[in-house]
């Protein structure tokens, strides 16, 4: 592994750690679907730059906000979905959809 991608993966590291964020990697498409749906219907507000998730896209980002709290969503149809937020969200999430959260991206 390259200096600079060691680097990158510690700094990765330490900022979930700091920020107590987990990640949920590897979604299919119809699981995202329904974690957006989800979320939306529970008061959620999808915040996203200038469409709403379609999975026959190459790339797709998003937010879904409610107070202060964040959840970063990130699609790509070769990584498949991922969701980024605190642990006390996202564990719920991961229980409720039988995904695995985890406490750094692999």
């Amino acid at each position: 592994m390259g200096i600079l991608k060691s680097i990158k993966k510690k700094y990765v590291a330490h900022k979930f750690s700091s920020e107590n964020l987990n990640i949920i990697q590897d979604i299919q498409g119809d699981t995202f679907v329904d974690i957006l749906s989800a979320y939306r219907c529970d008061g959620w507000e999808l915040v996203t730059d200038y469409r709403d998730f379609d999975a026959s896209i190459n790339k797709w980002q998003g937010k879904l906000r409610k107070g202060s709290i964040v959840l970063v969503l990130d699609w790509n149809q070769h990584k498949l979905g991922q969701v980024v937020g605190p642990e006390r969200v996202i564990m719920p999430l991961s229980k409720a959809f039988s995904l695995q959260a985890l406490k750094r991206p692999k």
